[in-house]
């Protein structure tokens, strides 16, 4: 289950991805539509889709996971982590 803050972190990395493409297609579009928008203008317009598309990432991964681990907080157990004495994996059971 992925957590929270990995979440958030891989919805804002995935967004500003696409904030360079975005700002650079709005440069290309808006006047090819005869859009009349200063650089300012069109900084604030593609900061507010970034801040709503970041947001809309993160509740977007935080319902697919709930749907996916349901309501649970399950336990992963670590594998890098050693053995406890009595629990050693590394023997057959009958022995």
């Amino acid at each position: 289950m992925q957590k929270r803050k990995i979440s958030f972190i891989e919805a804002v990395t995935n967004t500003l991805a696409g904030l360079i493409v975005s700002f650079c297609i709005q440069l290309i579009i808006y006047p090819l539509l005869n859009i009349p928008v200063r650089l300012e203008q069109n900084i604030i317009i593609t900061l507010v889709f970034t801040g709503a598309s970041i947001l809309r990432g993160y509740i977007v991964r935080r319902i697919f996971n709930k749907l996916t681990y349901g309501h649970t907080t399950r336990h992963i157990p670590q594998h890098n982590q050693p053995a406890r004495a009595g629990n050693d994996c590394s023997c057959k059971e009958g022995r």
